[in-house]
């Protein structure tokens, strides 16, 4: 799941450069795509109606340029779409508001799924970088106690809808802290859940040295 979002308002440029490398850094696609002004102010749109609807702070969405991919972007697409011939819009998180704000901007973003636009909630379920670095464990090692609780738990609510308990996992959830310091990691997360709208089921469980796990979810 790092935290991005591939649908919405920060959109790099007019035009849009994917590029997929291997194991080795070569690189083995490279393409330039319409990044869609049409989608980027459509999604702008939406928020702009609900933030409006709600009077939520978070301030006023505009398409932002001059940006380029997040990593939390451009990783899974490389995987998903390795001909790079999809255009593809992000949307930045705002960890300050919230995880109750991330669904009201993924509920706010539903109707894209009828226009067969894939929302996609990008990250990682845990995302604990000093302990990643300094826990000097082989990368297929098991998911330590702390990691695979905390997983786990969140895995259980998914799976049982449970979007209130999910709003408050970081005083609910087992290690919640210590598995996210901050919150922004899992933000993306929360937009997939508004905007699928329905409880989410898991189709990929794996961890990575220990300590980061890469659990994913499908919604809707």
């Amino acid at each position: 799941m790092s935290g991005a979002v591939a649908v919405g308002i920060d959109a790099g440029s007019t035009t849009c450069k994917l590029v997929a490398v291997n194991a080795t850094g070569e690189v083995i696609a490279s393409r330039l795509e319409p990044a869609s002004p049409r989608l980027e102010e459509q999604a702008a749109d939406m928020l702009r109606s609900l933030l409006a609807g709600l009077g939520q702070p978070g301030g006023t969405p505009a398409v932002a340029t001059g940006y380029g991919y997040d990593h939390g972007t451009w990783v899974p697409l490389m995987l998903l779409y390795p001909d790079a011939d999809v255009p593809v819009v992000q949307i930045a998180v705002q960890p300050h508001l919230g995880p109750a704000h991330h669904i009201a901007l993924g509920k706010a973003l539903a109707s894209l799924r009828e226009e067969n636009i894939l929302v996609i909630g990008s990250g990682s379920m845990t995302h604990n970088l000093h302990e990643f670095y300094s826990s000097d464990l082989p990368p297929d090692a098991a998911a330590l106690p702390w990691v695979a609780s905390f997983t786990e738990w969140v895995h259980e609510r998914i799976e049982a809808g449970a979007n209130d308990e999910l709003v408050n996992y970081r005083t609910l959830a087992p290690h919640a802290v210590d598995n996210h310091p901050t919150d922004e990691h899992l933000m993306p997360l929360f937009i997939a859940i508004g905007a699928g709208d329905s409880k989410g089921r898991r189709i990929h469980s794996s961890s990575r040295s220990g300590v980061i796990s890469m659990d994913t979810y499908v919604f809707g």
